[in-house]
């Protein structure tokens, strides 16, 4: 297994394994999980934002 962080670019069979994953299940919540590409790509770059600190809601760190 690899970790890595996400990229805005990244490739359809990401989104194609987020799709497969899921909304979620057990407690747990797929925040990428989305039936459309072009928000999927807009999830991407609001996570990717807030993980360098931009646009963060009160409370929250990067």
């Amino acid at each position: 297994m690899n970790i890595k962080p996400l990229d805005i670019d990244e490739p359809e069979e990401i989104y194609n394994m987020i799709r497969e994953i899921g909304e979620g299940e057990n407690g747990f919540v797929n925040s990428l999980y989305t039936n459309d590409m072009q928000d999927f790509k807009e999830k991407l770059k609001h996570y990717s934002n807030m993980s360098k600190g931009i646009n963060l809601p009160e409370g929250i760190v990067p």
